[in-house]
């Protein structure tokens, strides 16, 4: 089957039906999910910049679509991400660099506010009581801070909302899977940005369950993001058809020479006396 490697549909992302549909789609392997994709994120961290962490994305990826067609998921599988060790890279560096830019910016300002709020504040006055407004202060530029990095990372998630997904399934560069998932993203406006916001408040609610939580709920942001991508790129009725390459190669038979049907030798015996007379009228 023949894919547009460009097309998508537009408002097509529906982001309850992503949550039902990501929860069905790891419930029945859930340790399983839960261990690809806790071993992805440590191992993607490990190294400077992100290096490792688009092989780690497009594993669990890999892992999800093998799962949404029906096919057997093995914990290995994650290490399948390396097929596409290059064009991951390339996506994670277009991702990873303007947004290290823009944090470290934020950090720097916020710095600066806070120097330049402690010269601005005059010394308390003998027998007053200390002045609170520097505290105050102080906390608006930490709230601030915290928002501006939260906003940063909702608007870098909705832009390569797709990246990962698109790399394993339609086989493009780094480049051209960015620049698709741009396009989608917007495409698909308020349904990419209901998914990002209900992955937020699930990360939200596991980390009220001390931190701890939010580690089982991994499986299924990942999930939410494979269905989407679903919703987005493909029809239903073709989803089992459109990647021959998640499905596992047919094992090899050994060959044992031509199958003994029984036509061939009765062919045999017939054209044996022909052969005989023919022989004999040369002769």
């Amino acid at each position: 089957m023949n894919v547009d490697t460009q097309s998508f549909k537009r408002g097509a992302v529906r982001p309850m039906q992503c949550l039902r549909d990501g929860w069905r789609l790891v419930k029945d392997d859930y340790w399983l999910f839960l261990g690809i994709t806790l071993v992805a994120l440590i191992f993607g961290g490990m190294a400077p910049l992100g290096i490792l962490m688009g092989p780690a994305f497009c594993g669990i990826h890999f892992c999800l679509f093998r799962k949404e067609r029906g096919r057997h998921v093995s914990f290995d599988m994650l290490f399948r991400g390396f097929d596409y060790f290059a064009q991951s890279l390339i996506a994670t560096l277009i991702m990873v660099l303007p947004m290290m830019v823009l944090v470290v910016a934020s950090y720097l300002l916020f710095m600066a506010g806070i120097f330049a709020t402690i010269a601005a504040m005059p010394g308390p006055a003998r027998g007053q009581p200390p002045d609170l407004s520097a505290i105050w202060i102080f906390v608006a530029l930490v709230a601030l801070y915290a928002l501006v990095i939260t906003g940063i990372s909702i608007v870098f998630n909705f832009f390569f909302f797709f990246t990962y997904p698109l790399i394993v399934d339609r086989d493009l560069s780094g480049l051209e899977a960015v620049k698709l998932s741009i396009r989608a993203a917007f495409g698909n406006f308020l349904g990419v940005f209901g998914v990002i916001v209900l992955t937020q408040l699930l990360g939200m609610l596991g980390v009220l369950l001390c931190y701890f939580g939010m580690i089982f709920v991994l499986p299924i942001t990942f999930a939410m993001v494979s269905v989407a991508y679903q919703q987005a790129f493909h029809e239903e009725e073709t989803l089992a058809d459109v990647t021959a390459e998640f499905d596992e190669p047919a094992p090899a038979l050994p060959f044992t020479g031509p199958a003994e049907t029984g036509i061939q030798g009765s062919q045999d015996a017939a054209a044996g006396p022909a052969n005989e007379s023919g022989s004999s009228g040369s002769a």
